[in-house]
């Protein structure tokens, strides 16, 4: 293993263990703290792809090991976070964090063989892990069954074939996008806390539509 390729693998790594921190977490019903570590692990697989390229350390061992990382950062630590805070009450509650798991677990498999760097097939896998950390930190009181559904729609979407815009694009136009949507985050987030939930939303309601208005396709 190259030198180099220790920093991308090292936050792998580091998305692997808060993962495992988030189960744990949840096993003993600090749902907050297994909500914190999700967001770690999104941070530390935001940035691994990113500097694997920069510093020329891509590799198929690398790649895979990332995938390995968010299926139980995001597949097993996000379904076992949501079933325990919200559905285990639920009857047949325990197939909504299956159907969770195994559309992370297809999500993940199909964007180890997918070619495309202008767009993803697919709602990323991290969404999934967003969502239930969001949901917990910011305390929105929402049914069990609206729980269940968007935790559904959403394991749904991640093996869809909607296509979203990914962040290596550098036009200004989508720059021109996201810098507004930002400024309009930080603003609903510094009036009230629940707004958390709204880059999710962003993303996941409006990705697609912006995708296809970068590219004049309506």
């Amino acid at each position: 293993m190259k030198f180099t390729s220790l920093i991308p693998n090292g936050l792998s790594t580091l998305n692997l263990i808060f993962g495992f921190l988030s189960i744990l977490s949840s096993i003993n019903g600090n749902f907050t703290n297994a909500a914190l570590f999700i967001l770690f692990a999104i941070l530390a697989d935001a940035f691994d792809g990113k500097i694997a390229r920069k510093v020329h350390a891509v590799s198929d061992i690398g790649k895979e090991f990332d995938s390995l990382a968010d299926l139980v950062s995001f597949g097993v630590a996000g379904s076992l976070l949501i079933y325990l805070y919200a559905l285990k009450g639920m009857e047949f509650g325990i197939f909504v964090p299956i159907l969770a798991l195994v559309c992370t677990a297809l999500r993940l498999a199909r964007f180890n063989i997918d070619s495309s760097t202008e767009y993803f097939v697919g709602l990323p896998s991290p969404a999934y892990g967003f969502f239930a950390a969001a949901f917990i930190l910011s305390e929105v009181q929402l049914e069990t069954n609206i729980v269940a559904l968007i935790a559904v729609v959403i394991s749904l979407a991640m093996v869809s074939n909607i296509k979203y815009p990914t962040f290596k694009i550098a036009s200004r136009k989508f720059w021109t996008i996201i810098g507004i949507l930002l400024i309009i985050l930080i603003a609903l987030i510094f009036f009230e806390v629940k707004f958390v939930l709204l880059p999710f939303i962003i993303y996941g309601l409006f990705g697609p539509i912006i995708f296809l208005w970068m590219n004049k396709r309506f």
